[in-house]
């Protein structure tokens, strides 16, 4: 996964962003390296979903929110939304081990997506409130074993 996988889901969001007239705050930190050794693909797509639901929940004139650094061999991604707080049964998708009634009820499905991602490449998610307002979601996900070592040898 490189930098400018992350560069593409921007553009991606863009139009949404634009219809809401929401702002972008985007900080990406790679420690130097221009990949890292994690499956690209489905930790693109838990991002954009992670962020058109950030985008749904933050109101117009608001700010969604993308951090991304890589520290002692992980990825740490936090996106963050001005919403009013996600509702435990939703935060529930992504946190606990039974996805709950909201999912069989067919509501969170996208988290549960994300949730899905993160547990395959065996990582976590977090939420906390944001001062402030809103909600920030960290997902954190090691560097694949196999290309660690790889690069290490």
């Amino acid at each position: 996964m490189s930098a400018a996988d992350l560069d593409d889901i921007s553009l991606l969001l863009k139009p949404e962003l634009r219809r809401k007239r929401q702002r972008l705050d985007w900080s990406v930190a790679w420690n130097g390296a221009r990949e890292l050794p994690i499956r690209g693909g489905p930790v693109r797509q838990a991002i954009l979903n992670l962020l058109l639901n950030a985008s749904a929940v933050t109101p117009e004139d608001g700010t969604v929110s993308l951090t991304a650094m890589s520290a002692d061999d992980r990825l740490h991604i936090e996106i963050g939304d001005q919403g009013c707080g996600m509702p435990p049964d939703i935060a529930g998708i992504l946190i606990d081990q039974d996805p709950g009634p909201a999912v069989r009820a067919g509501r969170g499905l996208g988290l549960w997506m994300v949730r899905r991602v993160v547990d395959d490449l065996g990582g976590h998610a977090s939420i906390a409130a944001r001062r402030g307002g809103g909600t920030a979601v960290t997902l954190t996900i090691p560097f694949d074993r196999e290309d660690v070592k790889a690069h290490a040898a």
